[in-house]
């Protein structure tokens, strides 16, 4: 229903607002479509493991706060099946994006992790993630894309365990440092001039 009403509106604003909300470029004009490349936020029209996180966090979050079974344990089973059912939701509806399945298998995981673990790992998360997605898909250990969000999740992983990261004041500091670091290796491997702003 929203993205009926969203293609109803008039151009260039439903082109745009479909490319944001739904990753789906194909009715941005050309001309917008080459601006956001060339200002480098091209990734912001399109679903990403990023946005994928958020949605499944606040998902988790939210399940924390409703009322549920006494039964931790149940409810810890509950809170996950609801995480898959709404990871394979958004892999479905961006027809699985490699991205989105990493995402939502990676919080599956996490959303899992105290029933076999308690204690929740960041880099043993992601090495039972990389493993699920390896042996199901081997191919993609050729993928770029794969490579530099493992490595970005285990640099934060590194971070969090050298500085704990708390309260707001912490994903500020996370998100400087991550940029400062990442600008300008994507500067270099990428062939372009990162754009700072």
């Amino acid at each position: 229903r929203l993205y009926q009403r969203v293609s109803a509106w008039p151009e260039p604003l439903s082109g745009l607002a479909l490319a944001l909300v739904f990753g789906e470029k194909q009715s941005l004009q050309p001309d917008l479509k080459l601006l956001f490349e060339q200002l480098g936020l091209a990734h912001l029209l399109a679903i990403s493991g990023l946005h994928v996180g958020v949605a499944l966090g606040g998902l988790w979050w939210g399940l924390k706060h409703i009322p549920g079974p006494r039964e931790p344990r149940l409810r810890l089973v509950l809170r996950t099946g609801v995480m898959a059912f709404a990871g394979w939701g958004l892999a479905d509806w961006t027809l699985y994006s490699p991205s989105v399945i990493r995402a939502s298998v990676m919080a599956v995981v996490l959303s899992a992790w105290p029933w076999f673990f308690g204690r929740s790992i960041l880099a043993g998360a992601l090495a039972v993630t990389l493993g699920l997605i390896l042996i199901t898909d081997p191919l993609a250990s050729l993928s770029t894309g794969l490579l530099m969000s493992a490595g970005a999740v285990m640099l934060i992983a590194v971070l969090h365990w050298a500085w704990p990261l708390t309260g707001w004041a912490g994903v500020i500091r996370l998100q400087l440092g991550f940029s400062s670091v990442m600008a300008p290796v994507l500067s270099m491997a990428s062939g372009f001039i990162y754009p700072w702003l």
